[in-house]
């Protein structure tokens, strides 16, 4: 599971099964609402990662949100 900010996101990983998609985890404390559910391509887990190119410019960007990241308060969207 990968949860983002103070538990606003979950990804949950599942199959998509003759239209009906089955998670492959159970689901535990979540309140009723709605959700997203995004389709990968068949293929998706055989594609090829990033260069490492690719990875220094990512990691490039994302460094400009490490000092709001690193502000105090911030450890709140860290714990479960």
């Amino acid at each position: 599971m990968i949860a983002y900010g103070p538990n606003m996101y979950r990804t949950l990983p599942g199959k998509c099964e003759e239209g009906v998609i089955r998670l492959t985890e159970p689901v535990s404390n979540l309140a009723d609402g709605p959700v997203l559910v995004t389709f990968l391509e068949a293929n998706f887990s055989d594609a090829c990662p990033l260069t490492r190119a690719e990875r220094a410019e990512v990691r490039g960007q994302l460094t400009a949100w490490d000092d709001d990241w690193s502000a105090p308060g911030m450890d709140v969207y860290n714990q479960s």
